[in-house]
């Protein structure tokens, strides 16, 4: 079983941008997925998670934007209804001189489920980079037939 993800951006203005610093998460799935590989019918460890800054996110040319927002979303290729992709927001990054940065009240950084629907992620105001991210997939199993899997995350970003 193989498990890919791409990170895909979206603007809703030419001028202001998200910049994701990873464009594959690839996994592949094989014996040393066992949550016991000594013992016979041992099921698959059923969570993977990418390490704390596995993706940092920058959102730029917004210095004049007082309230943004960027919200995730999925697109789907080849996904089973089994797996749960998260994310969450591991820092605050870094402000612009003069930028208020992330609100951090209402962008947490508790794990978020990513569907394909357009979920609220993070808010800000001003430029901020390095906005460190971690994925998690749960719901890995051996009843899941073997494939490769694959669905792309989407950032839009919404300014005034």
């Amino acid at each position: 079983m193989c498990l890919c993800g791409s990170f895909f951006l979206c603007s809703t203005a030419s001028a202001q941008v998200i910049i994701s610093s990873q464009t594959n998460w690839r996994e592949s799935i094989n014996e040393n997925s066992l949550a016991t590989p000594s013992e016979a019918g041992s099921d698959l460890t059923s969570v993977i998670e990418t390490t704390t800054d596995f993706n940092l996110l920058n959102i730029q040319n917004v210095a004049n934007t007082t309230n943004w927002k960027v919200s995730i979303s999925r697109q789907d290729i080849n996904w089973p209804s089994a797996f749960t992709l998260q994310v969450r927001r591991n820092s605050s990054g870094l402000a612009c001189a003069g930028c208020s940065g992330l609100n951090l009240a209402k962008s947490p950084s508790s794990y978020l489920t990513i569907v394909p629907l357009e979920t609220d992620f993070i808010f800000g105001t001003g430029e901020v980079t390095g906005i460190e991210l971690q994925f998690k997939l749960s719901g890995l199993s051996l009843t899941v037939e073997a494939n490769s899997y694959s669905t792309n995350v989407v950032y839009t970003l919404y300014g005034d």
